[in-house]
C-alpha cells in the first residue's frame, strides 16, 4: 500500500531464490500457524540476515500447497519506512476483512512508529479465531517491550536463534568454521571486508537499541537528540 508497505522487496525474493532449504525453526513456526486452539498473536524475534523474510515467504508457499489457504486468504505486509503508524496497519486490516483472510503476516513490525503503545488492538480487533496473525521484528528491546506491556498475555513468543555452523553449511554451503565464527551466525553472503559487518553491527545493533529508545520517549526525558542518542549506544556497543 503505497511506498511504506510493501508486499514484496526484490532483494528478499533475490534471496529466496538464493536459499531454497528451510531453517531448523520452521516447523515449530508452522507447527503455531496451524494450532486452532490457540487464540495468540505470534511474535517471532531474530537478528537481521538470520532469514525470518525468507521464512515467511516460504511459509506462504507451504500454507497455500497443502491448501490451508488462497494466495487471496494470506495478506503479507512489509514495514520498509518508520513513518508507518499503527493506524496504517490497522486500516489495512480492516479493509482484508472482507477477503475473509485466514493468515497475516506483518514483516518488522518494530519499525512501525507507536508500536510500543497500539499493537494490543491487533490481537483484540483482528486477532483471535478470525485470523492468524505473525509479526516480526529485529529489536530486542523493542520486542521485549511488547512482550511485557501491549502485547502480555496476547501473544506467543517465538526467538529466531541465530543460524548454527551445521545449519549454515546445509543451507549456503560450507564457509570454514573461522570465517563462519567471523560473521557470528548470520547469513554471509553479501559482506565484503571489515566496512559491511561494521555496517551490520550499526543497522542491527546500534539503530535498533536507538529506534527503541526513541519510540519510548527516552530522548525527550534525557534532553537528547536521535543523533547523541545514537551516538552514545554506538560508544557502548563498541567498547
Amino acid at each position: 500500500s503505497g511506498d511504506v508497505l510493501k508486499e514484496h522487496i526484490n532483494n528478499e525474493l533475490y534471496i529466496k531464490r538464493r536459499i531454497e532449504g528451510k531453517r531448523d525453526i520452521f516447523k515449530k513456526l508452522h507447527g503455531h500457524l496451524l494450532d486452532e486452539k490457540s487464540r495468540r498473536v505470534l511474535l517471532l524475534h531474530g537478528l537481521r540476515r538470520t532469514g525470518k523474510t525468507v521464512m515467511i515467504l516460504q511459509m506462504i508457499e507451504q500454507l497455500i500447497a497443502e491448501g490451508k489457504a488462497t494466495a487471496e486468504e494470506i495478506c503479507l505486509m512489509t514495514v520498509n519506512n518508520e513513518t508507518v503508524t499503527m493506524i496504517d496497519i490497522y486500516r489495512i486490516l480492516d479493509e482484508q476483512q472482507s477477503r475473509k483472510v485466514k493468515y497475516t503476516f506483518i514483516d518488522e513490525i518494530t519499525k512501525v512508529n507507536d508500536v510500543l503503545t497500539s499493537s494490543q488492538f491487533i490481537h483484540d480487533e483482528f486477532g483471535g479465531y478470525k485470523e492468524k496473525i505473525l509479526l516480526t521484528g529485529t529489536s530486542s528491546l523493542a520486542i521485549s517491550m511488547l512482550r511485557m506491556k501491549s502485547l502480555a498475555t496476547r501473544c506467543e513468543y517465538i526467538p529466531m536463534p541465530p543460524v548454527g555452523y551445521n545449519e549454515h553449511c546445509r543451507l549456503v554451503g560450507d564457509i570454514g568454521f573461522l570465517e563462519y565464527i567471523r560473521h557470528g551466525g548470520i547469513f554471509t553472503g553479501d559482506f565484503v571486508g571489515f566496512e559491511n559487518m561494521k555496517g551490520y553491527v550499526y543497522t542491527s545493533i546500534v539503530e535498533n537499541i536507538s529506534d527503541t529508545l526513541l519510540k519510548n520517549r527516552v530522548p525527550s526525558r534525557l534532553g537528547a537528540t536521535k543523533e547523541e542518542i545514537e551516538t552514545i549506544v554506538s560508544k557502548v556497543i563498541y567498547n
